[in-house]
């Protein structure tokens, strides 16, 4: 006679279904991406009033660095950091990747101990606006944290 263990959810511990088939899960995935999308949403009206984009001039340490890329799914709750790539003025083959200026983060995101990096020419926001992938505005673009995995 063979004996079955009763399925048993590794997120939420109860019995009768796995972590993929888990409504608690799913819930709080939903929640996390309605809350990374509101998040989303504050961080790109503070990067339209400060102009920052593909082509904004940023001062870090005294140097002058443009702005070649941004990597979207970078940008949102609490994961803000290295969402640009960028390129010394006068070395455009090499890349550096900056974190989100100070200036185009909400008040709770901002960090005292980081370099400031301050926009020197920004872009209109036209240039901002046709550079966000579709699946930004929801949430759902980027990794959803370990907890929720």
């Amino acid at each position: 006679m063979m004996y079955y263990r009763r399925r048993r959810c590794s997120y939420c511990g109860d019995t009768g279904h796995n972590k993929r088939g888990c409504s608690s899960r799913k819930g709080a995935v939903k929640a996390y991406c309605q809350q990374r999308a509101a998040d989303r949403k504050i961080i790109l009206q503070l990067m339209k009033e400060n102009g920052l984009s593909i082509g904004t001039v940023l001062r870090w340490r005294e140097e002058l660095f443009f702005i070649k890329d941004i990597i979207w799914k970078n940008i949102g709750t609490n994961s803000h950091y290295f969402s640009f790539v960028a390129s010394r003025l006068n070395q455009f083959d090499h890349n550096i990747y900056f974190d989100m200026p100070q200036a185009a983060l909400p008040e709770n995101l901002r960090d005292s101990w980081r370099d400031e990096i301050t926009i020197v020419n920004p872009v209109d926001t036209s240039t901002i606006e046709n550079s966000i992938p579709d699946d930004w505005y929801t949430g759902e673009l980027g990794e959803i944290p370990m907890y929720l995995r």
